[in-house]
């Protein structure tokens, strides 16, 4: 996810880079600190988060585990967590920066 910054696909781990890939930023603009100012772009956020979440329900259902690298604030971490159904949705692995790759930082299982 590309909110307040860019993810670049050379930053990503080598054990993900032949996965299959959505990537969800803003429709008009480069993604910078100040992305997410108002409720409606976190709304709109979230609204893209379940679009994302029901298209892999629909067409991806053997997804087990979401791999979640993302350059947003907290508020849109809070988001997807809001927005996943357990025991419906995958398990997310959430990843943080380090250097110049991302790490998984924790994962998040179904109850």
């Amino acid at each position: 996810m590309n909110a307040s910054g860019t993810v670049h696909p050379e930053e990503l781990p080598e054990e993900l880079r032949d996965m299959a890939c959505f990537v969800i930023e803003p429709i008009d603009g480069t993604p910078h600190p100040d992305t997410v100012r108002s409720p409606s772009v976190r709304d709109s956020a979230e609204t893209a988060l379940r679009g994302l979440l029901a298209h892999l329900e629909a067409h991806h259902k053997s997804v087990r585990t979401l791999h979640v690298i993302a350059a947003a604030p907290v508020s849109i971490a809070v988001t997807l967590g809001r927005a996943v159904a357990w025991g419906i949705h995958p398990s997310l692995v959430v990843y943080e920066r380090r250097g110049e790759t991302y790490v998984p930082a924790t994962e998040v299982t179904q109850p």
